[in-house]
């Protein structure tokens, strides 16, 4: 896995693409501007840009799918995202919503050997500090998938992987979750698009949207 593109604003396009399903379904114009906050004419010669550079197939009204070429050096984007986070983390304290931010710009750095040099300097860690894997191919494999919003209530669960999202992390840093946590699920409102739940014997609310984003297991399954 030793290929990168050239320009970083192309890279967070790749990436985007990836993370809304772009590997087996046509990412749409409007949800790339949306995420990545840039005018829709923008997002088309941008596109085009990566179509002709093979990174993309790109179908008017339909959006953007990645070509091997383009899942293979964004699976390689991530993993060095990941890698920095791990190294931010573990080696200079800062917290989980920090090593995001950081590792946004740092993903970029061009030179692929560093990557490996500080991977295997860390242990060649699995995961990164949210739980999510450090990928060894070009397809990114995630082991924990199941969101705490799936379960029912009265499930006792355990948090194993958070998404990379600055305000899931701010809201997990500032009530103090954690991987490894033991929750319980005392209810669901649709209505009001929360679950509630405990930890510590102390309840939480947590907006659906967020739900969405922690990842957990059945605490009978954790062995």
């Amino acid at each position: 896995m030793k290929k990168h593109v050239n320009n970083a604003n192309q890279e967070d396009y790749l990436k985007v693409i990836y993370q809304n399903g772009g590997l087996d379904e046509h990412v749409s114009n409007k949800v790339l501007s949306q995420k990545l906050q840039v005018s829709p004419p923008s997002v088309s010669e941008m596109l085009l840009k990566l179509s002709e550079e093979d990174y993309i197939t790109y179908t008017p009204y339909k959006g953007a799918i990645l070509t091997d070429k383009g899942a293979e050096v964004t699976a390689t984007t991530i993993r060095n995202h990941r890698i920095f986070e791990r190294f931010l983390y573990d080696s200079l304290d800062y917290s989980l919503r920090e090593v995001h931010t950081l590792a946004e710009e740092l993903e970029h750095v061009k030179d692929l050997d560093f990557f490996d040099k500080l991977y295997n300097f860390l242990g060649q860690p699995e995961t990164c500090p949210h739980g999510s894997m450090i990928n060894k191919d070009k397809i990114i494999f995630e082991k924990y998938t199941d969101p705490l919003s799936s379960f029912e209530i009265g499930s006792q669960v355990e948090i194993k992987r958070f998404d990379d999202s600055s305000k899931l992390l701010e809201f997990v840093e500032e009530n103090s979750l954690g991987l490894g946590q033991t929750v319980n699920i005392l209810e669901k409102n649709e209505e009001d698009d929360q679950v509630v739940i405990s930890m510590n014997q102390n309840e939480l609310v947590v907006p659906l949207a967020f739900a969405l984003k922690i990842f957990v297991i059945p605490l009978e399954n954790q062995n």
